[in-house]
């Protein structure tokens, strides 16, 4: 029975919220059908996980876009221009990880980030939390759910996999987890991860007899 001595936390829906759709639909004012389209093209792209993995820069992005895409390539320069109005904060997580830090919890995150994006996003996360270490996947060119950016993450800060809860909010990505030993749960909802929070909180410890109670 392994003591879970360490939280990581995936980024974008987990620690941040995302106003994608308002972006696109409200401050460019595409129609919700070409929003939801262009939002796809964007993210679930090879383009987007080259851009994650640090092996292209955000206007070389935009090349390939235009290129791939040229209906929608002056909507995905103008998002890509301005993604830095995507976030949204999520205080109360902030502050219920700042008491997990306090606890003695080692908090690290474990995300699938551009270098730009990361920038412009993850400061006050960071400084908010307390954060003990990260992976991130452009300083590496590892991609989640391939089990060698785990591996860097726990071979980085000497991390026994069993001791570790990961969060993230795909399914694919928690999959990834845990063939690299981890445990892992999947959030779906800022009120999820608040949930699961306070029950740690209210924990004598966690462990892995009373890890399914977070999710119940």
């Amino acid at each position: 029975m392994a003591e879970i001595k360490n939280l990581v936390f995936d980024m974008g829906n987990v620690l941040l919220s995302y106003r994608w759709k308002e972006m696109l639909e409200v401050d460019r004012g595409l129609p919700k059908d070409r929003a939801f389209e262009t939002a796809k093209v964007i993210f679930k792209s090879d383009i987007w996980k080259s851009l994650d993995r640090g092996d292209i820069t955000p206007p070389q992005a935009i090349e390939k876009f235009k290129e791939g895409y040229p209906d929608m390539g002056d909507d995905i320069e103008w998002f890509i221009h301005n993604y830095q109005d995507m976030p949204l904060p999520r205080e109360k997580t902030w502050k219920l990880v700042r008491t997990l830090k306090d606890r003695g919890y080692r908090i690290y995150i474990l995300s699938n980030y551009s270098q730009e994006l990361y920038g412009m996003h993850a400061g006050i996360v960071e400084r908010s939390i307390g954060l003990d270490g990260k992976v991130v996947s452009y300083e590496v060119h590892q991609l989640k759910p391939d089990k060698e950016i785990y591996v860097t993450l726990m071979e980085k800060y000497s991390l026994i996999p069993e001791e570790c809860l990961f969060f993230d909010d795909l399914k694919e990505n928690v999959e990834g987890a845990i063939n690299a030993g981890m445990n892992s749960i999947v959030v779906k909802k800022e009120e999820d991860i608040n949930r699961m929070l306070e029950k740690i909180i209210s924990m004598e410890k966690l462990d892995s007899n009373n890890l399914d109670q977070l999710s119940q």
